[in-house]
């Protein structure tokens, strides 16, 4: 007999993947080795990502829907050696993500902002230079105004401002290359 993913993971069967996600989320917070040092912890860790590996891939669903459903018809048989192997793999995964750090997780894990087609983002680092970044872009748009305005006079509006504007804009379009570069590295 198999395990009971949905319960596993304290959901109904007809939830969607974003709810099933959701109740992934919560639960490998709570219970990643790294967080929870209770004894069970490990064991409560690999069952729930085991379930969210089969339940979140639309296919695996469909497969252990079926089986949880008929586990006595033959028509399934062909299926039920798949679904033995993505059961393998799911836990493969499983003691892979038990074993990595927590910030490790997370990011592998899928718990950040995706952007283009392979890169994967965290959301962190992408406010504190988007921060640094558009900050020192309405600053030479502010300044450029009061260049034409006539509003510049004294040493710190002629000097220290641009200084300081442009050192914001370049420390924040810096940090969102360094940024890219290292999200090329680990998926390219």
């Amino acid at each position: 007999m198999y395990k009971d993913y949905y319960k596993i993971l304290g959901i109904e069967k007809h939830v969607s993947v974003a709810e099933i996600k959701k109740a992934y989320r919560q639960l490998a917070m709570k219970y990643h080795p790294d967080r929870n040092k209770s004894s069970d912890a490990h064991l409560l860790f690999l069952e729930i990502s085991e379930a969210y590996e089969i339940l979140s891939h639309t296919d695996k669903r469909r497969v252990y829907d079926n089986l949880t459903a008929n586990t006595d018809t033959i028509e399934f048989k062909g299926e039920k050696v798949e679904f033995e192997e993505m059961i393998n793999e799911s836990r493969r995964k499983a003691q892979s993500y038990a074993q990595m750090a927590f910030n490790d997780f997370l990011n592998r894990a899928g718990f950040v902002i995706a952007t283009g087609v392979r890169a994967t983002i965290n959301l962190s680092t992408l406010l504190f230079s988007g921060v640094f970044f558009f900050g020192g872009l309405y600053g030479i748009v502010t300044y450029i105004q009061d260049v034409i305005a006539g509003n510049i006079e004294t040493f710190y509006q002629i000097l220290v401002r641009p200084i300081i504007i442009l050192a914001l804009t370049g420390v924040g379009l810096l940090s969102l290359i360094q940024m890219f570069k290292e999200t090329a590295g680990k998926d390219g």
